[in-house]
């Protein structure tokens, strides 16, 4: 208290001094412990004395910034104006990168008191604004990113913003569990966070989860009245209240309150003790009006929520084979974004289904569409001993409450809903067994809303047949059935097919710099992609450099050599150690995706045009011919990795930064929006420097 009340002189001559003056100067001891005591103000409920304090220390910093004021790091204890300063004990001035990160530390501070004063758009600017210097300075990875990211996510929740909010959320508890462990108080808050948004999304179960391990990690570290208990608990009673439970809810509203007059007089904290008993209020009157619950009720299945912009589509994947299908959705997010198009639901097949439903979900949430549902389709003709590449930021125990709706069920409701005849279309990035079994048991439905099917498969015009047909390839082989009866139905019942077969991706190999570019959006989900990718390559080369008799070689047939595998991955080989290295990837997913938008397929693709019945089918890829001709059905392969690493880049960076615009208002902001910022980190990768829509307003100008 002594020192901040010392604090005004530096003020008065701060507001009174001009450029030509000599600078300021003042100890950064002092300004630590400044901000020291308005913490402890914080957290005992003064909040207004807090703030106060906590702009002031932001102002100080702030001046350092624009040369007005000298900050020194040394041993003298005291307020220092120009008179006061003991050059001898004086060791140097701080750095500008120093003063960036106590300046990011002064944001986080003042934006957490806002946050308890329920001044919500201010909190999330200083937590904005925290988060802008530190993306400047520090690794994406490090703990103060996961806290502003943790606290950006905390804030837009309570603007009801959930949805942007969690993307965020994912990443701060992936982050926290890796540098923290999981019994870390950090790591706890981040799952309450988590929490709150699942919930404010409507995935109470999830939400319920989140939560409870949030509060079995505080119990386990705080006193039973610690008062950093109250907003979990509090937040276990709102998640108990929306599934019925309200007298359990109560006790926990009821228990908020004992811990705060535990803690707090009369006059500390009133707004947090104001919240509490207004929700205290709300969980009584409805145990009074519905009775006491004895079970927490049964969530319903996630619906899809009618939007508008884009082509209403429907996917139906195998995400978790391979990296191909979650590279695919790193696209849809920025088609999604950009109002091109629109996901209606995601079905996971082939076995393990429910494996892959995790995935589809988790993978989703994480590009900012937790708002699609998912499904859980049949097995596919797969094995259910199959290992999935799962996501490492999937956190332990999510599977426990996680309930998907059957993938047949799901593709129902949608095409009920749907208003418009033959406007939905259809991709099929895996078995075509799901499609198979909801157009026998709904044909009409089927026909009437389907506009048109995209299948990643291998098919071609029979001459003899006057019609498409399926050959052998991985998604065929799976069902053969299956894939014989959609192709002939749909063409029976006039519905359009655009077929992309495994030559179409073989035309248009990605650079090395691709996976360096996924790797620099610092999205977990694009690394994790990128060392997934490394692994598998890793297992090839082993099997490939195996003796040709030998079981390691499992899977691979004589004519799989060395040679081969660096021809086709355009790989490179280090001579010291006999081990690849960058190599080339192929994009199969995203090419399907590119085919649902007229304006893409004509303007990349030149596909084989076949009339069935008078309706139009399209095979885009075809082998090589024997004189060495290219009939990948690529128009400019460079045209198209550009236009396709334009889009991943966009769908990664802007899922984090839905809701960012400019991070601080103020002049003399170091401010960028993070998609700004991944620009350029990215700039030497050969990615087109095109603009990035930030929001869905200029998405929708764009179109």
């Amino acid at each position: 208290r002594a020192l901040s009340n010392g604090i005004p002189p530096v003020f008065k001559e701060l507001n009174t001094s001009t450029s030509s003056d000599k600078p300021l100067e003042i100890d950064i001891s002092i300004i630590n412990s400044i901000a020291g005591y308005a913490e402890i103000l914080r957290k005992g409920g003064e909040l207004w004395q807090a703030k106060d304090l906590h702009k002031k220390v932001r102002k100080i910093l702030l001046s350092a910034k624009s040369k007005r004021l000298n900050i020194r790091c040394g041993n003298t204890i005291g307020i220092y104006s120009t008179d006061y300063v003991n050059e001898s004990k004086s060791d140097r001035v701080v750095e500008e990168s120093e003063i960036d990160l106590h300046l990011a530390i002064s944001h986080t501070q003042l934006g957490c008191t806002f946050f308890a004063l329920k001044k919500y758009n201010d909190a999330f600017l200083e937590h904005q604004a925290a988060l802008d210097i530190r993306l400047h300075s520090l690794e994406f990875t490090d703990a103060p990113i996961s806290e502003s990211f943790n606290y950006c996510a905390e804030t837009l929740c309570s603007m009801e913003n959930n949805s942007d909010a969690l993307p965020l959320s994912l990443h701060a508890v992936h982050v926290r569990k890796l540098e923290f462990g999981i019994r870390h108080p950090a790591f706890a808050h981040a799952l309450s966070v988590l929490s709150k948004c699942y919930q404010g999304i409507h995935r109470s179960s999830e939400a319920f989860e989140c939560i409870q391990w949030c509060l079995d990690i505080c119990e386990a570290i705080f006193s039973a009245n610690h008062a950093n208990l109250i907003p979990n608990v509090l937040a276990k009673g709102d998640i108990l209240h929306s599934l019925g439970y309200f007298e359990k809810a109560a006790e926990c509203y009821r228990k908020a309150k004992d811990i705060h007059t535990t803690n707090f007089i009369t006059g500390q904290n009133d707004l947090q003790l104001e919240e509490i008993q207004k929700k205290l209020t709300h969980a009584t009157m409805a145990t009074s009006n519905k009775g006491c619950s004895s079970t927490l009720n049964e969530q319903p299945y996630q619906r899809w929520k009618k939007k508008d912009g884009g082509d209403p589509v429907i996917i139906i994947t195998d995400i978790g084979r391979d990296i191909d299908d979650a590279i695919a959705f790193m696209e849809l997010a920025s088609l999604e974004r950009m109002c091109i198009l629109n996901p209606l639901g995601v079905i996971a097949t082939v076995a393990p289904e429910l494996e892959r439903a995790y995935l589809a979900r988790v993978t989703l949430d994480s590009l900012g569409l937790s708002d699609v549902p998912v499904g859980v389709g049949s097995d596919g003709g797969g094995s259910a001993e199959v290992k999935l590449n799962s996501l490492s930021f999937l956190y332990d125990g999510e599977k426990k409450l996680l309930r998907f709706e059957p993938g047949i069920d799901l593709m129902k409701h949608i095409l009920m809903e749907v208003e418009d005849p033959k406007s939905v279309k259809l991709v099929c990035l895996s078995s075509l067994k799901d499609v198979s079994n909801f157009m026998k048991q709904e044909s009409d439905l089927f026909c009437s809303k389907i506009r048109e099917v995209l299948i990643m498969g291998s098919a071609e015009y029979s001459e003899e047949k006057q019609r498409i047909m399926p050959f052998s390839g991985y998604n065929t082989n799976l069902d053969w059935e299956s894939a014989n009866f959609v192709y002939r139905e749909c063409q029976e019942r006039s519905i359009p097919t655009s077929t992309v077969t495994r030559h179409a991706a073989h035309g248009c190999p990605f650079p090395p710099s691709f996976m360096k570019m996924l790797q620099d959006t610092h999205h977990l989900l694009a690394i994790e992609v990128r060392s997934v990718h490394v692994t598998e390559m890793d297992k090839l080369w082993a099997k490939l450099k195996s003796h040709r008799d030998t079981p390691e070689r499992q899977g691979l047939t004589p004519t799989n050599d060395c040679e081969s595998f660096l021809n086709f991955f355009r790989l490179q080989v280090c001579d010291s150690c006999n081990q690849w290295k960058n190599s080339s990837s192929y994009i199969y997913g995203s090419l399907v995706f590119l085919h649902c938008v007229d304006a893409y397929r004509e303007m990349h693709f030149s596909p084989k045009c076949h009339l069935v019945k008078g309706v139009l089918h399209r095979v885009t890829g075809e082998p090589t011919a024997e004189d060495g001709s290219d009939r990948s059905g690529i128009a400019n392969r460079e045209k198209l990795r550009v236009e396709i690493q334009r889009m991943i880049q966009q769908g990664l960076s802007l899922s984090l930064t839905a809701s960012f615009g400019d991070a601080y208002g103020r002049k003399g902001s170091h401010t960028k929006s993070l998609s700004n910022i991944v620009e350029m980190k990215t700039k030497g990768n050969q990615i087109d420097g095109s603009n990035v829509y930030s929001n869905n307003n200029d998405a929708k100008a764009m179109k």
